[in-house]
Parts: C-alpha cells; sequence; structure tokens
C-alpha cells in the first residue's frame, strides 16, 4: 500500500521554515493604549480563556531563565554578552530586538530587562495591577522569549535539557502547559484542543475552536460542527474518489497502530465506524440534513453520542497521522536557518563582549613617595 497523503499536503499546506511562536499561534494582537502609552496583547486565545500563569509558576520561570542565560552555556553567542571572567552572562539587546522584530513584529527588550534578566514593571505602579499585568499581558510575551531561547539553544543536547528542565517546573505546578519540540502549548482536557494552534489547516483549525467554544451543553451545535469537521476529513476534492480516499486514509491509521497481520481486519472495524457515524450525520435530523427523510429525535443524548463519536474518530486520526495535519517542527533548523539568513556564524566566538573601562593610571616616580631607598 502506499503511503497516505492527505488533503492537506495534495494542497501544498507544507511547513514552512518560520518560526510560529506563542503569540502568532494563540493569534493575540499587541495595542496601546492611548491613555498610558503601555502596550498590551488582546486576548484572541483560539478557546476563548485568558491565557496566564500564577505567580508560583512565573517566579519559578524567570528564575530558570535568569539561570539558562546566566550561565553561559546553553544560549547561542550572538544573544549573549559576556560580562566578566566569572563566566556570568546576560542578554544583549540589540540582538533580541532585533530578532523579536523579525519574528514577532514587536521589541521584547519593551518588556524584558535584558540587562537583569527580569520582566519590567509596569508604567502604572497601581495596586494589584502588576499581577493582572503579568498573566495577561506579559504571559504571551515571556512564553515569546522561551520559545526563541529554545530554538537558540548551542546543541540539540542543551535543547533537550532545557526543555526537560521547564518541562519538570510545568508538571509542579500545575501541569497546564507543555512543550511540543520548541512551542509553548497550552494543554486542554481534550488531546484536540491541545493541538489547534498547531494545525496546518485552516478549515480544521477554525471548525475545532467552534466546536470547544460552543456551550458545553449544547449537544445539538456540537454534533453539526463534529459532522462537518468529519465531512472534511473524509472527504476527497476528486469527484467520485471519496470512498477511495477514506479507505486509503483508515488503512494508513490501521497500519500504524496494530501489526501487519491484523491490519485488515482493524480496517473493515474502522472502515465500518466511520460509516455508521457518517450515517448518523446524514439521516438524523438538524446536524447535516433537515428534510423530510431524514429522522427527527427528542433525546439530546443522540446529539451528545453523535458529537463525541465524530470527535473521537477525528481525534484517532489527527493523533496517528501527526505529519500529515499537525505542523512540523524543527527547531534546530529554524536556528540554522536563521542564523544563514542573517549571516550569523553558527559556531561564532563572542561577537559581543561587555564594555571594560580603560583607565589611564600614570606612572609613580619612586622618589615622590619620600622613601629611602637601601642603595
Amino acid at each position: 500500500t502506499p503511503p497516505f497523503t492527505s488533503k492537506i499536503v495534495q494542497q501544498n499546506h507544507k511547513s514552512k521554515n518560520f518560526m510560529l511562536l506563542f503569540t502568532k499561534r494563540y493569534n493575540r494582537g499587541l495595542v496601546r493604549s492611548p491613555i498610558s502609552g503601555e502596550q498590551r496583547f488582546v486576548d484572541r486565545n483560539p478557546l476563548g480563556n485568558r491565557i496566564g500563569i500564577n505567580d508560583n509558576l512565573k517566579n519559578r520561570l524567570v528564575s530558570e531563565i535568569k539561570y539558562i542565560i546566566s550561565s553561559n552555556k546553553y544560549i547561542h553567542n550572538f544573544l549573549i554578552i559576556e560580562k566578566d571572567s566569572s563566566g556570568k552572562a546576560t542578554i544583549h539587546s540589540e540582538s533580541l530586538k532585533t530578532l523579536s522584530l523579525n519574528e514577532l513584529g514587536y521589541d521584547i527588550t519593551e518588556f524584558y530587562d535584558c540587562r537583569n534578566l527580569e520582566i519590567k514593571p509596569p508604567k502604572n505602579q497601581e495596586e494589584g495591577l502588576e499581577a493582572d499585568r503579568f498573566r495577561h499581558t506579559i504571559t504571551p510575551i515571556f512564553f515569546d522569549l522561551i520559545e526563541l531561547l529554545i530554538v537558540f539553544c548551542k546543541t540539540v543536547d542543551l535543547r533537550n535539557e532545557f526543555v526537560k528542565r521547564l518541562t519538570n517546573i510545568f508538571q509542579e505546578e500545575g501541569d497546564f502547559y507543555f512543550i511540543f519540540d520548541y512551542l509553548v502549548t497550552t494543554k486542554q482536557s481534550s488531546g484536540l484542543g491541545s493541538i489547534i494552534t498547531l494545525l496546518k489547516d485552516g478549515y480544521l483549525k477554525t471548525n475545532i475552536t467552534n466546536y470547544f467554544s460552543s456551550p458545553i451543553d449544547d449537544f445539538n451545535i456540537r454534533a453539526q460542527i463534529s459532522a462537518a469537521i468529519l465531512q472534511n476529513i473524509f472527504s476527497s476534492f476528486e469527484k467520485g474518489k471519496t470512498k477511495d480516499f477514506t479507505e486509503e486514509l483508515l488503512r494508513s491509521v490501521a497500519s500504524r497502530i496494530t501489526d501487519e497481520a491484523n491490519v485488515d481486519e482493524l480496517f473493515n472495524i474502522l472502515n465500518q465506524t466511520v460509516k455508521n457515524a457518517k450515517d448518523l450525520n446524514n439521516q438524523i435530523s438538524n446536524i447535516r440534513h433537515t428534510d423530510k427523510y431524514t429522522i427527527p429525535v427528542k433525546n439530546p443524548g443522540l446529539f451528545k453520542l453523535i458529537a463525541n463519536k465524530n470527535m473521537e474518530i477525528v481525534e484517532l486520526v489527527l493523533f496517528t497521522l501527526q505529519e500529515e495535519y499537525i505542523l512540523i517542527t524543527d527547531s534546530e533548523g529554524l536556528k540554522k536557518s536563521y542564523l544563514e539568513r542573517y549571516d550569523l556564524m553558527e559556531h561564532a566566538g563572542w561577537p559581543h563582549r561587555q564594555k571594560t573601562l580603560n583607565t589611564y593610571v600614570p606612572e609613580i616616580d619612586i622618589e615622590d613617595l619620600g622613601v629611602q631607598m637601601p642603595f
């Protein structure tokens, strides 16, 4: 059986060699207050909830980033200033400013103190504003910084070590976030909810977002949305080819999750499961059709069953064929591409060193000291 090729790949929706950082994935827009002049991110989280972290997690992440930078071990030299003979380091603000403007369209150094490796305090010091500002404005910016630092680790091994350290912190402080390659990702109760921002296809991204944004107890609406998602996944662009396309897709799924001897049997079961789901979507009134030939139902529990079954099938396909539907990230490739694009040598020495004072000390004539020498 030839390898399955999804409609997304057929449409050339391939991962591009650019950094899709946190504020871009979560579609958060930076706006400037007309009163204070301070920049803030507006909330456009795909799932509707505001993105933020508690003080304990904030403090631990700030401390961890300070260690990672100052240790002079992990981060590529073009972003670092070697401070002194002790080996301590800080971020080179101009390099971070250029990098963030190039990749994000805003200046991270307006929010992050590169010298002291701290979050800058808000301009407005009103009581209670700091906590709110961090949770809902600085959190996504700080996650952008973390993702940039992950990408620009010196080696793959150091990147993996850094990610492991961050993962341990996230797990110990509530497990609300995880890291997918270099991407800080919100963790939802549903696996699909966690990968929305990583999906390649705009239709799937929009409609899965709509599903999770709909009222949890409106099973009719959820059945309608899930049916549209299922239909999209199991439909071919070519007229009359949907049956062949569906069978090719399901055979590929079956071959990934069982041994070769059982592929045919599992394929038949999955194929019948999808047919049953489509029959319910098409024949139950007010899901995909409302004509007189559909079956009216009074119990909302059936809509709940249909919605759940549709999304479970969708989740199985998307997670089994991740390379087809989910962005393939390559942090090491991104780093090399950026260094090459901006002519930064990967193994350069120290492009930035802390300036030292060159104080002139005049020679001293020993006779001026009034000391009698023994000769």
